[in-house]
This record gives C-alpha cells, structure tokens and sequence, in this order.
C-alpha cells in the first residue's frame, strides 16, 4: 500500500461557490469593512463542509474545527511564516489518528503575539483494512493567518452575539456596527439555532457564516442556549466543540479579564412533559458549582482585574420565573456575589437591557441581549483595560441602549 502522502494531490481544491450568492446570502460584500477576501469564501467542491472555525480552548491552546463530507485523515501544517509551515498536528484518540467527518485539532503551546498561518490538509478514507486501506487524494485548504495569540496583561476586547435563532445574516450585520477593529474572541451566548435539527442545519446557521466572519482565524467561544438543547442533533453538539470534558463550563484568563462560561441548560424542570423524560439538567448545573468554587478560588481568577460570568438565561429579569434560573442561581448565587464579579453577560428574553447591581441580590450587573427580530437584534461589545472595562449594547439600528463601565 502507497504512503497516503504518496498519493495523487488535488492541490487547494478551493472553488467559490457562487461568490456574489454567498457573500450576499450571508449579508457580506466584497466592499464590507467585515466581508472575507474572495479567496476564502465557502468552498464548492471537495471534502470541505464548510471554511475552519478557531475555538478557544484554553490559556494557550487553541483548537481548529474541521467538517468535511466524507470520512477524512486530516493533518493541521502550522508555522511563523506562510511560506514555511514546519510544524503539524492533526487529532489522534486513544494513540489512533482520527478518522472521520468531524476533527478538531489542538494547537498547544503557542509563542505569545506571534501571528501563526496554518493549513488544512486531509483525504478520504475510502478503505481501511490491515492490509488494504485506500485512500482519495489529497486536498489542501488555502493558507489561512491565526491572529496573533495576545496574552497582555494589559487589555483586551471582544465581541458577543446571543439569540441569533437561525438568521445568519445577522452576524455580518451586527458586526458592522461595533467600533472593535480586531477583537481577541467573539462569544457565540446561546440560542444561535431554534432548535438542533441536523449537521447540515448547524453548518449553515451557525459554523459557516461565523468561519467566515472571523476568516477562520480569531478564535470563538459557544455559551450553549436552552434551544441548543433540543431536537434530534442536540446530543451531537459536542462533537464540533472543545474537546475536552465538560466543553460548555470553563475559564481562561485574556489580558485583564478572567471569563467564566457557565451552562444554564434547558429552561423547564427536568420532569416536564416537553423534556420526555430525558434530560438531568438540575443534576448537571449542580455538578457546575464545585467546579465554579475551584475556579474562582484560582490564582489568575483571584488576581484578574475583572470577572466576566457568561451564561444563557439570566437569574433575574425575565419576566416570569424560570426553572433554571431559580435553580441555578440557589447552586451559584452566594458563590459569585462573594468573587467580586465584575458582570453577568445573558440572553434568552429577547428583552434588550443593562441592569445595574442590586446588593445582597445580583453584586454585579447583569447585561442582557436582544432577540433576533429586526429592530430588535443587538450586539454587545466589550473593551478592558488594566484601569476601566467598557461595555456598550448596541441596537441593529445603530442606536446605543446603554453603556457600562467598571
């Protein structure tokens, strides 16, 4: 058997797929301040579902999501230069290469502000037996820039969008309107999909518009929404996300922020009828609290200047009592209104607000997005330094609904 380096490459197999179609259905020009450069718009042909999407995966980890349409191997090339890519890595489980449609593929270990390129090579497996595997040829992605990893204690910046429910022109739209030239991450707060119908569903509302926003290279967080819950393809969600045990709770420090993402869940008691019997969402918020004392009780937490908590439904100020708020915060509450919490980034209500502090309640400020209705959408944007943070929520129409700062 050929070495599958050894077989017939079919170099950067990268078509457009109808470009002036595609930029538009995505809300994107050529001539937009955020549109992607013509060379890596979304692919026609090939293994490639869609464009690599960057998660954030750790302190200095990040992790490069590949979908391709058919069992794939797949190696990441990755280096300081575009013309020398002389380190690779690809995703390997239990001491195997992996094999399959979905990877995701760490880049640990990162020098600190180095701009990194990277590119995707993968073929597919046709046959794998002992002694004869097959395999197609070989498909390379262009080379694509990671932005440069900042690490500085001295700021940051980042951009949020909740409750986009299936309108994927909204992330193009949204973005426009924030004045971050470059932010660090975007947070992707819950809700991108009414429900979890299937891949390809996935692909196109929520993995492909957002691979092209950030040109598949400033990374993204996912704070999982109530609708992510449900449906027949919710139990795959994890299958594209950070691959690590609990992929919707975790922390990580950038410059003077320490973000905590926590999992509010599905919003109804696990016992009502809609849940089918099927959910242990209390079971699974409660576990969340040792692990939230563990967290906060961390060096980079306790030392950050600010602590930013990130989750779906909101404690307070939905209109009515919610399940998961009520339980949520009964587990959470005394443990972040000690930590000195600097605010508490929502959305779920569709109700657009910031809501100041209220002591011996919420010690903190709870900022709650919009929903997905125009007049209605918002984003929010953040800017830290190591003497202020800023927070502005920003209406689609332009029209600022209020500013924060700490």
């Amino acid at each position: 058997m050929k070495d599958i380096n050894q077989q017939n490459q079919v170099n950067r197999r990268y078509f457009l797929k109808s470009a002036a179609f595609l930029l538009g259905s995505l809300g994107l020009s050529q001539f937009d301040a955020f549109a992607v450069p013509l060379e890596q718009a979304q692919l026609q042909d090939g293994l490639f579902a869609c464009n690599p999407l960057i998660w954030r995966r750790g302190d200095a980890e990040l992790e490069i999501l590949c979908v391709f349409k058919k069992p794939v191997v797949c190696w990441v090339h990755f280096g300081k230069q575009r013309e020398n890519l002389n380190q690779k890595t690809r995703e390997v489980r239990d001491g195997m290469a992996h094999v399959g449609t979905i990877h995701r593929i760490p880049l640990a270990n990162l020098v600190q502000n180095i701009p990194y390129q990277y590119q995707i090579e993968a073929s597919e497996v046709k046959q794998l037996e002992r002694k004869d595997s097959q395999f197609g040829p070989m498909e390379k992605s262009p080379v694509f820039s990671l932005e440069r990893f900042q690490q500085s204690p001295q700021e940051t910046s980042f951009i949020v969008f909740n409750d986009i429910h299936e309108t994927p022109t909204s992330f193009a739209e949204l973005r426009k309107l924030s004045a971050i030239k470059q932010p660090d991450f975007y947070v992707l707060n819950g809700d991108m999909v009414s429900s979890m119908k299937s891949e390809d569903h996935f692909i196109t509302n929520v993995l492909a518009p957002m691979a092209l926003l950030t040109e598949s290279s400033i990374p993204v967080i996912y704070s999982r929404g109530n609708h992510e819950t449900w449906s027949g393809h919710a139990r795959q969600i994890t299958d594209y996300m950070r691959g690590v045990n609990h992929p919707f709770y975790y922390g990580f420090r950038q410059g003077p922020v320490y973000m905590l993402i926590m999992d509010s869940g599905e919003t109804r008691s696990d016992d009502d009828a809609a849940n089918w019997g099927l959910t242990e969402f209390d079971a699974y918020r409660t576990k969340q609290t040792a692990w939230l004392k563990e967290e906060l009780a961390k060096p980079a937490c306790r030392d950050a200047k600010y602590r930013i908590v990130v989750t779906h439904i909101p404690p307070f100020y939905a209109g009515k009592e919610l399940h998961a708020a009520t339980q949520y915060f009964k587990e959470w509450g005394d443990l972040l209104n000690a930590a000195n919490i600097s605010l508490m980034l929502c959305g779920h209500t569709h109700k657009p607000g910031i809501h100041p502090a209220v002591p011996g309640k919420h010690n903190f400020p709870i900022v709650i997005g919009g929903g997905p209705k125009p007049g209605n959408r918002t984003v929010i944007q953040i800017q830290a330094n190591s003497t202020k943070l800023n927070l502005s929520l920003i209406r689609d129409d332009g029209k600022s609904l209020g500013n924060l700062t700490v």
